[in-house]
């Protein structure tokens, strides 16, 4: 029975990284988006450039239904006004929250990544004991990379 459902999880995670490599090289050449909105937000998916974001923002405009599209990418982009601020990166993911508005950025490839690795995880052997050990190493290189991502640079 465990076999089976190895079998199944490593299928549906390689569908997934199949569907993710599509939508990566659909994005270098058609930007695709999608808007809606609650009572007080707006919200917008993004997948342009190797890039999928979703930005959420206070910035209300009045209520409108949900809608979508494709234009095609233009390289370097047009926009009217001035730049923004870069966001802040780390592996493969942006963040950046200003007043009013939070922009989440992942790149495909780490997102690729990540299913690869659910892929094999569950064909991996796994000890069913853990020492205490093992738990305050894993305890310290959490801290260590908690304290590193909030590290001021």
């Amino acid at each position: 029975m465990r076999r089976i459902l190895r079998f199944a999880v490593s299928f549906v995670c390689l569908v997934g990284c199949v569907l993710i490599t599509a939508a990566w090289i659909r994005s270098h050449r058609i930007r695709d988006f999608y808007e809606w909105s609650s009572r007080n937000r707006n919200y917008q998916a993004f997948s342009n450039e190797g890039v999928a974001s979703l930005t959420c923002s206070s910035f209300f405009s009045g209520a409108f239904a949900p809608h979508g599209g494709a234009v095609p990418v233009i390289p370097g982009g047009v926009f009217a006004g001035p730049p923004a601020p870069a966001p802040k990166r780390l592996l493969g993911c942006a963040l950046q929250v200003t007043e009013g508005s939070v922009y989440v950025g992942i790149h495909y490839c780490s997102l690729l990544l990540t299913g690869f690795a659910a892929v094999s995880a569950p064909w991996l052997p796994w000890s069913r004991r853990f020492s205490l050990r093992t738990l305050l190493i894993a305890t310290t290189a959490l801290v260590v990379a908690l304290a590193a991502s909030a590290w001021p640079r």
